[in-house]
């Protein structure tokens, strides 16, 4: 899938990991939470987002701690339900309908996300969907793509090089220090489960290695890094990390790694810094990213604002009726997604 597409804030696979319900029959047992452009959205979507939402964060469904960190969320998850109601009435206002044969393959592709075919069947159990509304979900889903996948090539189509250089031209602090550093480094692995001794050798030899590259250059670097770094995918590249901004890095990396690593000038090197993987060594190579360099990333940017733009827009003008607000749904302590 196109990594733009993934970047926009309403995930296309939500509409199955956590929309099950959305647009999928009539569930007169199952409280309205509220109408969007009269199409009523029910409180078990509600559930199954914020099972989804739980999951992704690494926390236990039904757990004490799942149900405060549900209370925080209730707010977004609420504008999510309503994003994705907003994409999929448009989709089924302007898509062609997918054929059996599609949907069978997207059905056949999420299967096989799943370890095995038990778990499979365990969460379309838990869905609680007949065959009938199971499958309507997976149409929903690939007109909910097709329809964002469009929207986002036609963005694309109406970019000028005049719009992008101006868009680089009015955010020119984005592309240099000290927000973006462009980065190699040198990964030294400690083995899993390595002994207090294993873990000084990797040190010792990380820092005699850092000793050795005291005043080198670039070039030098890079080839110390085809050589010995066991950062895998960049090891070939020299260690190239490309251009890196400042909020990349302290996902990627321990805040204090990631704040160390821009400190940095054009020219230095790290010392050895440790993370949970290992111990690093960082040389920073370039401190401003032009605009060549910058231009595709900028592009896609400017694609995800104009689906926003396009989706603000589409709430502007939907009927949106909350019936059971985000501080009332869960009134008592009962979690989200038991």
């Amino acid at each position: 899938m196109n990594r733009t597409v993934r970047a926009i804030g309403v995930c296309l696979w939500a509409f199955v990991l956590a929309g099950f319900l959305v647009g999928c029959g009539q569930r007169t047992k199952d409280p309205v939470i509220m109408r969007i452009n009269g199409e009523e959205v029910r409180k078990s979507e509600l559930d199954l987002l914020g099972r989804n939402v739980l999951v992704k964060a690494g926390i236990q469904p039904g757990s004490e701690e799942g149900r405060q960190y549900l209370k925080a969320q209730l707010d977004n998850m609420y504008d999510s339900l309503i994003s994705l109601y907003l994409i999929q009435q448009s989709a089924q206002a302007t898509q062609a309908e997918p054929s059996e044969e599609e949907i069978d393959k997207a059905i056949g592709a999420f299967k096989n996300e799943f370890p095995d075919a038990a778990e499979y069947e365990k969460f379309v159990e838990m869905t609680g969907l007949p065959v009938s509304e199971f499958r309507l979900s997976f149409k929903n889903k690939l007109l909910s793509e097709r329809f964002q996948l469009g929207k986002l090539e036609e963005a694309r189509k109406n970019l000028t090089e005049e719009a992008v250089r101006q868009w680089y031209d009015q955010h020119q602090d984005q592309f240099r220090a000290p927000n973006m550093l462009r980065i190699r480094t040198i990964l030294f692995q400690i083995p899993h489960g390595a002994s207090p001794e294993q873990r000084v050798a990797v040190k010792e030899k990380a820092e005699h290695i850092r000793q050795n590259l005291t005043g080198a250059d670039e070039e030098t670097f890079a080839t110390t890094a085809r050589e010995i770094s066991e950062d895998t995918p960049t090891a070939p590249n020299g260690g190239d990390l490309g251009f890196i901004p400042l909020r990349s890095a302290r996902e990627s990396f321990p805040a204090g790694v990631a704040d160390s690593i821009f400190g940095l000038k054009k020219g230095d090197i790290s010392p050895v810094l440790q993370t949970t993987m290992g111990y690093w060594i960082f040389m920073i190579t370039d401190d401003e990213q032009d605009f060549e360099e910058a231009k595709k990333q900028i592009e896609d940017q400017m694609v995800i604002e104009a689906f926003a733009k396009w989706m603000n827009e589409a709430r502007e003008k939907a009927t949106i009726e909350i019936l059971i607000g985000p501080q009332e749904v869960y009134a008592e302590p009962t979690p989200a997604a038991q």
